[in-house]
């Protein structure tokens, strides 16, 4: 049997609702780093200061130096050769090594929190196709294979050269990568949206639920639409139903339907790390507070960078072999048809086969749309689950089904639906 081609759908995939106040937002500000009042000793001190000079590589400490100036260095740190960085590597090394004497384990803790973050930022640039990224990971991760060495002279040059690697990754992600991006860690459930190297949003998220994962790998914004009206593609009985629930903003990122939106039922206190396996966790967007996606919605325009990434600090291979959609939000190992119609056009209609993951789409155009069983006319319906004859790939036990919804205000397009 030929099988339906599917229709696009710029919808909303969402949580058993909640009647709940909608959640507010943290930015931090620019301040200084201060010290207790308290002299501390001469062990604390070299600890600190190798501790704060290893954590401006982590994604934690980083607005440190992103609320800064741009340090306009970021390309030249880039192009520097080999022998150069040696040098500025060996020189650290040095500096370090009354810390290594007086607590190899903490210099080792920290340089390992510094290679974490290293290997994070190197994801997100490799999934930007970043020029350098593959050169500077490998580098990193050079060095941190020497962590595990005893000696203190091997391990206080291995804590310098992560140090030196890291802060290279995270300085050219900042200030030569997309002048606007906007990246999201799966681990830390944290979004934060970067302009020129500054921070201009930063806000705890929730991501999908293990069944429904919210997709990984370096998308863009296609399209904002204010509000947005979710309705279910489950039937009533289903676990996953839930009855239409109004969206205040959604800014889509993947043409698979995904979209950053607010949460009004999620309290803000259930954001953040671990919500993603909590009963507040999404069908595949992610939700973030009102206020940060009312600033999304009017800062970020349609192309800008949306990454997801890992974030779990393990080597880049191995985040890097968890993507799972193209810039277009198109599965990485479908085989996929497409019409000569642009996306973003409600007549649309496309098919999209995943095997091994849980994504099917089909159904029909926006004129006539099919929702629960019923047809229906205008912006409003979703699709009926794929029918197993429908289907090339053997994924029919394994697929998701997605839904559409009314539009309101729009940007970027007319909506097409998809299941």
């Amino acid at each position: 049997m030929v099988p339906t081609p599917c229709s696009w759908a710029s919808y909303q995939r969402y949580n058993v609702p909640n009647t709940m106040s909608a959640s507010g937002w943290w930015r931090p500000r620019p301040g200084r780093l201060t010290w207790p009042a308290r002299r501390p000793s001469l062990r604390a001190v070299l600890i600190a200061i190798l501790a704060v000079g290893l954590a401006l590589s982590s994604r934690g400490a980083s607005a440190i130096l992103l609320n800064g100036q741009p340090t306009g260095r970021a390309t030249a740190a880039l192009a520097s050769t080999p022998a150069a960085a040696d040098a500025a590597i060996r020189a650290d090394s040095n500096r370090l090594t009354g810390a290594v004497q007086a607590d190899p384990h903490a210099v080792r803790a920290s340089a390992q929190v510094a290679l974490a973050a290293g290997r994070n930022d190197a994801t997100i640039a490799t999934f930007l196709k970043l020029r350098w990224a593959g050169r500077l990971s490998a580098a990193l991760e050079r060095y941190g294979a020497m962590l595990t060495v005893p000696e203190a002279q091997q391990l206080s040059l291995a804590a310098a050269g992560i140090q030196h690697y890291a802060a290279q990754l995270h300085n050219g992600l900042l200030h030569d990568g997309p002048g606007r991006m906007i990246i999201v860690s799966v681990q830390a459930q944290r979004l934060t949206a970067y302009e020129d190297g500054r921070v201009v949003v930063d806000t705890a998220v929730t991501t999908g639920r293990p069944a429904l994962a919210t997709d990984i790998g370096a998308m863009r914004v296609l399209r904002k639409d204010a509000p947005w009206t979710m309705q279910s593609p489950w039937p009533k009985g289903s676990p996953e139903w839930y009855p239409d629930t109004v969206v205040q903003m959604v800014v889509w990122f993947t043409k698979n339907g995904e979209g950053l939106h607010d949460a009004s039922w999620q309290p803000a206190a259930t954001l953040g790390p671990g919500s993603q396996f909590g009963p507040f966790a999404s069908h595949g967007c992610i939700h973030l507070p009102l206020a940060a996606v009312t600033t999304l919605f009017d800062w970020a325009p349609i192309g800008t960078p949306v990454v997801v990434y890992p974030g779990d600090g393990s080597p880049l291979g191995s985040q890097a072999l968890q993507q799972s959609v193209d810039a277009m939000g198109n599965p990485v190992s479908a085989v996929r048809r497409r019409s000569h119609q642009r996306p973003d056009e409600t007549s649309a209609r496309v098919d999209h086969r995943h095997a091994g993951d849980r994504r099917l789409w089909h159904g029909g155009s926006n004129a006539n749309s099919v929702r629960n069983g019923h047809s229906g006319r205008g912006a409003v319906g979703s699709h009926l689950p794929c029918r197993a004859d429908q289907l090339t790939l053997s994924a029919a036990s394994s697929r998701r089904d997605y839904c559409g919804g009314r539009r309101g205000r729009s940007r970027g397009g007319a909506h097409a639906l998809r299941c």
